[in-house]
């Protein structure tokens, strides 16, 4: 990688981003052979000198001038460039700019050997950074096999989840063939099915049972939770990224950025028709989406492969020639006034923006980055400014070539794919303007608010702890990664950890540590560090000893030395999780490259936020001595300060109080004595060390074959023959017609579902760090069991799940701790209106089915004895269904039945007492069922859903209804959402619901809309 100046002069360049800058290895102009010294683009001001060493060194300067100091061998040679006030760089000799760097070279990408696809990084002539993807081989796969397992390796990684009603209360059988899975912190979506890989690492609540892939859930900040659908053949997918977010929102019109991201998409100078590229991309069986983040906004779509040439034309003619019109200001105006409505009473929301009155003033973070209509439209009327006019001017100075990167991926050649992106992005205008620069604010937390105690009253039913401290940025430390290194250690679950001391004291049921790395939580003007326990209420009446433990911990770690081999433990489990990932949907993974972009340098692209790359100490502990008792903030969250939070935070309307820590409380959390209890994690023995493929034992089949029945039991078997991975997946049902009975078993089934949860906390957590996962799940006819991950330790976890069910147990004080929280769920379930919305419409159309308020009525009358007898009768007839399938022999497969069947002891379930889910029939002709919402007074989001019931689906039924709801989806949101105005959130999909296919139509909106 060089430069060549224009005088001949050449400097090698190791690597390069637009946030960290470059590192100087070797020039001509002297006798340089090595600097350390980095060079930020983000600012215009620099000197570059040769020192007495000859190595280059960087000072920055005030202004405006950058001068280039070039030492020849016999005399000194001075070279300038100078930029105007305005940011026009002004003609000089030696000419010489950063931004060339990503021009004049071709890095490779690193990436793991078992991907095939091919990589290639150009950068346009106006600045635009891109890197290509060609996934002709993945393509070839996809369309080909029949491997029964293709689409769940869509999916890139499964986390633990297991069923009980913290999220799920509802276990309807219901499965959405394109379900949206709830936002819900707490709750998991039950449209989701048994098999679904893709429901985040919430723990579900009781499920429903189906015969086919559920849904994933997009997190995304503006994103409409749109249906996504499991596709047998792979898209083509493109995501561009501009360097702007948030953080540039005028202080005079709050949310600009987030608007802007909504109106790009309304229409272009060469295809004005607003609905154009929607109708292409939904009519190719695509999406499309976008988000705005602090720094970053993100734009992708996927589409089929044949159709991608014409849907990049569209979308680059966004960032071209975008229409922006003025009369779709009001419309797109709303649509993001219904998303923040929508998003109100969400507790992260809330508390993220509580966070950011902790700042400066004028300090970015502190910005109400949602916009409403207050912000966009009420405020700016009554100051005279007109939003449309500072819109353009905002796209016009922000949405700029030279800001953003561009990632797409398809089954076309990388000649290709270059050829067409030079084709259709060149034209993106590059105003030539400086970026937006916020490096220089790492002082971000006004002295004068930290120290401090919050109480704050949740939406939810909840009592909850936080610390938090704000750091400098860590960015620039990725290769190190010390902040994931030190939330491991601190959120660590097992032995000698935090919450292992709580749950003995049964003071705590969950804890959190670190952040999420991007966003609001980690941008360039620094990081936050949170230490977040879910409490019982006997923790909520101990909370100051509880921070007294955690300090405790922090002081043993300090003086603990740090330890390399956890850190190598860590790192192995990375570069092992990254050398098997398993392929994503492309329109996630061109998002996340994209983002990736502006942030790592191009050789860094996929593996910057994944992999551990140097163990540095100093880094490591610098980071560690900044969570000091006197650098933070106590948050605690109940329903309990109701009456005592008088103050209320401007947008969310947040109650809370704010009081001083005593100096002597801090001065006692300095340097705690640590408990002998406390103790580093003892090395994971869930690592996986056999990684050969396994020869088959008996003869291959392409489907899975029946290789164990009987009365009590029926096991299917398939050896993976595709994949070539050393991972493996196990599912079991555990079939029992006790769990329906009446609402007390459901309540029991959910009751143990959380208590094994707890239980299998601290034995599984090593399981779980070591990428290997597990689901167990209730639903009306039983229990599943799902482990999946590397095939080396997979039995070992399956064993460790059986154990907990076979021995089943708990005190008197744990279950009531429980089912205390159980009843909170139920709780805090029904005030989401599109939960209660389904719940309605499930227990309209199924013959017998217990919903949360029929649990809520019968919790406070069951006891211990009553769960501990409804186990034992619960072990003691079933029949059980399993599949195991990967890198196993069939031998291997036989042995995970056998230990099923011995551990749990039980006795065949007689054919006739098999559990059967009826369906009502509705009657034709349309039928209005209404309900009133359980949320606050002041909660105005309503859900609506219409409900098309058909009739029992085979598989060519299934598919006409799938075209069907393909055929509807653009044109459904086109008119209800962008025309009509009825809500944010909008969208049609299929449902199949015990085998009885239906169409829904939702619409989240206001109640208070149209008043």
């Amino acid at each position: 990688m060089q430069y060549v100046f224009r005088s001949g002069e050449t400097i090698e360049i190791l690597s390069y981003n637009h946030i960290f800058g470059v590192k100087i290895l070797r020039s001509n102009l002297c006798n340089v052979t090595k600097s350390q010294s980095f060079i930020s683009i983000f600012d215009t001001a620099w000197n570059w000198k040769v020192n007495r060493t000859d190595c280059f060194s960087v000072a920055r300067t005030r202004g405006f001038h950058c001068h280039c100091v070039s030492k020849g061998h016999n005399n000194t040679n001075i070279e300038y460039l100078r930029m105007g006030t305005d940011g026009n760089r002004l003609p000089e000799k030696g000419f010489f700019t950063l931004r060339n760097y990503v021009q004049t070279c071709n890095p490779v990408v690193d990436k793991s050997p078992n991907d095939k696809k091919e990589y290639r990084v150009v950068t346009l002539e106006n600045k635009i950074r891109v890197l290509l993807i060609s996934d002709l081989h993945s393509y070839s796969q996809a369309t080909t096999s029949s491997d029964v397992d293709s689409d769940e390796k869509q999916k890139e990684e499964e986390p633990c989840e297991v069923s009980s009603a913290e999220d799920d209360v509802d276990s309807g059988e219901d499965y959405d063939m394109a379900s949206e899975s709830g936002e819900d912190e707490e709750l998991l979506d039950s449209e989701e099915s048994d098999f679904d890989e893709g429901s985040n690492d919430e723990k579900s609540g009781s499920e429903e049972e189906t015969e086919e892939e559920g849904s994933e859930s997009d997190e995304a900040e503006g994103s409409l939770h749109k249906p996504k659908k499991p596709i047998a053949k792979k898209m083509s997918a493109a995501a561009l990224a501009v360097g702007v977010g948030s953080f540039a929102d005028p202080p005079d019109i709050p949310g600009l950025a987030h608007f802007l991201e909504h109106m790009v998409f309304m229409g272009s100078e060469k295809y004005p028709d607003e609905s154009s590229f929607d109708a292409l991309i939904k009519s190719r069986g695509g999406s499309d989406n976008a988000s705005t983040d602090c720094e970053t906004t993100v734009f992708q779509f996927e589409i089929l492969h044949d159709s991608f040439e014409e849907a990049l034309d569209h979308f680059a003619q966004f960032f071209i020639k975008p229409l922006m019109k003025r009369n779709a200001t009001d419309r797109e105006v709303q649509a993001v006034n219904s998303e923040f409505q929508g998003n109100k009473n969400s507790d992260e929301s809330r508390s993220e923006q509580l966070l950011g009155t902790w700042t400066k003033a004028g300090h970015p973070l502190g910005k109400f980055m949602w916009g409403n209509e207050e912000s966009l439209k009420i405020m700016p009327a009554a100051q005279g400014i007109d939003v449309y006019s500072r819109l353009r001017e905002f796209h016009s100075r922000w949405y700029s070539a030279q800001y953003m990167t561009l990632c797409l991926q398809s089954q076309e050649s990388l000649d290709t794919l270059e050829s067409w992106v030079t084709k259709i992005f060149s034209a993106i205008p590059n105003n030539g303007l400086p970026p937006p620069f916020y490096s220089n604010l790492q002082d971000r937390i006004d002295s004068e608010k930290i120290r401090k105690i919050y109480k704050i009253v949740p939406v939810k039913q909840v009592h909850q702890l936080e610390i938090v401290w704000s750091l400098p940025c860590q960015l620039q430390n990725y290769r190190v990664k010390p902040l994931h290194y030190l939330s491991w250690i601190i959120g660590h679950e097992g032995k000698g950890s935090i919450l292992s001391y709580l749950k003995q004291k049964l003071w705590g049921l969950s804890l959190y540590c670190g952040n999420d790395e991007s966003g609001f939580e980690h941008n360039t003007t620094g990081a936050f560090f949170t230490i977040q326990v879910t409490l019982t209420e006997e923790g909520h009446r101990n909370a100051q000893e509880i921070i007294v433990l955690i300090f405790e911990y922090l002081e043993m770690l300090r003086r603990e030395s740090l330890k390399l081999w956890i850190y190598r433990e860590i790192e192995s489990i990375e570069d092992m999780k990254f050398r098997f990932r398993e392929q994503v949907d492309p329109i996630d993974y061109v998002e996340r490259l994209a983002e990736n972009m502006q942030i790592y340098p191009p050789e860094h692209f996929i593996t910057g936020d994944s992999l551990y790359f140097e163990y540095n100490e100093q880094i490591i502990r610098d980071c560690m001595d900044s969570l000091r008792a006197d650098k933070m903030n106590v948050l605690l969250f109940s329903k309990l300060y109701q009456d005592s939070c008088q103050q209320k935070e401007k947008w969310f309307g947040t109650p809370y109080s704010v009081n001083d820590l005593s100096e002597s409380l801090i001065e006692s959390w300095m340097h705690p004595e640590p408990r002998p209890e406390l103790h580093l994690p003892a090395p994971n023995r869930f690592i996986a060390t056999d990684i050969h493929i396994k020869e088959p034992d008996m003869e291959l089949c392409c489907f899975p074959q029946v290789i164990k029945e009987s009365s009590l039991m029926k096991l299917w078997y398939k050896k993976d023959t595709k994949f070539n991975v050393p991972k493996g997946y196990a599912f079991f049902r555990l079939a029992s017609p006790l769990m329906n009975e009446s609402p007390v078993s459901m309540v029991c089934l959910d009751l143990l579902l959380k208590i094994l949860d707890y239980n299998l906390n601290e034995a599984a957590y090593d399981a779980l760090t070591a990428d290997l996962s597990y689901a167990i799940r209730g639903h009306q006819s039983g229990i599943t069991i799902k482990v999946h991950g590397y095939n080396d330790k997979l039995p070992l976890l399956f064993e460790t799940i059986v154990d907990q069910i076979a021995v089943f147990d708990c005190s008197i004080q744990l279950f009531e701790i429980l089912k205390m929280q159980v009843q909170r769920l139920y709780n805090n379930f029904v005030i989401k209106p599109e939960k209660l919305c389904r719940e309605l419409r499930l227990q309209l159309i199924e013959h017998l089915r217990w919903t949360p308020l029929n649990k809520l009525a019968v919790i406070k009358g069951i006891t211990r004895e009553t769960l501990l007898n409804f186990v034992l009768k619960f072990k003691c007839m079933l029949y059980i269904e399993g599949l195991v399938q990967g890198n196993f022999t069939c031998k291997e497969a036989c042995a995970f039945g056998q230990l099923l069947q011995e551990k749990l002891g039980c006795n065949p379930l007689l054919p006739e007492m098999y559990p059967e889910l009826r369906i009502m029939q509705l009657p034709e002709g349309q039928h209005t069922c209404t309900v009133q919402s359980f949320g606050e007074h002041n909660d105005n989001n309503t859900a609506v859903i219409c409900y098309y019931q058909d009739k029992p689906g085979d598989n060519k039924t299934i598919c006409m209804m799938d075209v069907f709801n393909e055929y509807l989806e653009e044109p459904c949101f086109n008119q209800l959402r962008t025309k009509e105005q009825l809500g944010y959130e909008i969208y049609n999909q299929t449902t199949n619901t015990s085998g009885i296919v239906g169409f829904v139509v939702f619409v989240g909106t206001q109640a208070n809309k149209y008043r």
